[in-house]
């Protein structure tokens, strides 16, 4: 070995240095940074004059300008057009499917017999094909202090009753009665009503058969009926909490207008 030939010589570079400018540096470019995915250097700005703002106090005491939720037609539709479809859908099948039969209306005159407090008087059906629906007894020359006259309607057979003063207490007794058999009208409460007592009968043909249809619709148009309501108060919770007001008012809507509705399909289906 001789010590010339097995020498290794090693030559280690120092790094470059580095250059810090502190002078001008007006001459610096920004470097731009370019990629598949690029987003817009445009601040995103506000129309402080729209009614869509709302202004709120930061946590450092600034104030902050936030855009309020838009109102769209679609989360109306959704928040009050559900609710009133379960409310309302079971009441128009009904409305739908319900047999509405005309009533015939007939007042009949009771004569009082002479000397008594007795008034009689005649009318006459088919029970066979008809049946009595409602009634009610007009008095002529009426007194209240005489008291209150009713009549109770049992498809073939009518009852009379009134509500009779006695020692400062009132009863209610049996004044007589409408015997569709035979077509006879007798009614005395005791008291003098005049010379006539007026009594109004409503009847109407008999239904041979009950809707089927119409009494599953009628049974189920209860429950939903409490549905709807919930459901548009759930509407109406959720839509403001979570920033659609138009899902809220709608829920509003058909918290309103449903009951609204129910009252007068209820006159219309005659409940």
């Amino acid at each position: 070995m001789t010590g010339s030939d097995d020498e290794v010589s090693i030559e280690i570079n120092a790094p470059p240095s580095i250059e810090v400018r502190t002078g001008d540096t007006e001459d610096v470019q920004p470097v731009m940074i370019t990629g598949a995915t690029q987003q817009s250097s445009q601040p995103v700005m506000l129309d402080l004059s729209s009614q869509n703002v709302k202004f709120v106090m930061g946590p450092n005491g600034q104030i902050i300008a936030i855009e309020k939720p838009a109102f769209t037609r679609n989360d109306f539709l959704i928040g009050g057009g559900i609710p009133f479809a379960i409310f309302f859908i079971p009441i128009l099948m009904m409305m739908i499917t319900g047999n509405f039969t005309d009533y015939n209306h007939e007042e009949v005159t009771l004569t009082k017999e002479e000397g008594t407090t007795n008034y009689t008087g005649e009318f006459e059906i088919d029970l066979d094909n008809q049946e009595i629906y409602h009634c009610y007894i007009n008095v002529t020359d009426y007194d209240s202090n005489n008291g209150y006259v009713s009549c109770k309607e049992y498809g073939s057979r009518a009852d009379f009753w009134a509500d009779v003063s006695n020692n400062g207490t009132t009863e209610r007794i049996s004044a007589g009665y409408w015997d569709g058999e035979k077509g006879k009208i007798t009614f005395d409460s005791g008291t003098d009503y005049g010379d006539a007592v007026i009594v109004a009968f409503e009847y109407s043909e008999i239904a041979e058969d009950e809707s089927s249809i119409f009494e599953f619709f009628e049974e189920i148009a209860w429950m939903t009926c409490c549905l709807g309501l919930l459901a548009s108060l759930v509407m109406l919770i959720v839509g403001f909490a979570s920033g659609k007001p138009g899902m809220g008012w709608g829920g509003l809507a058909s918290l309103v207008g449903s009951p609204i509705v129910g009252i007068l399909s209820s006159l219309f289906l005659g409940w």
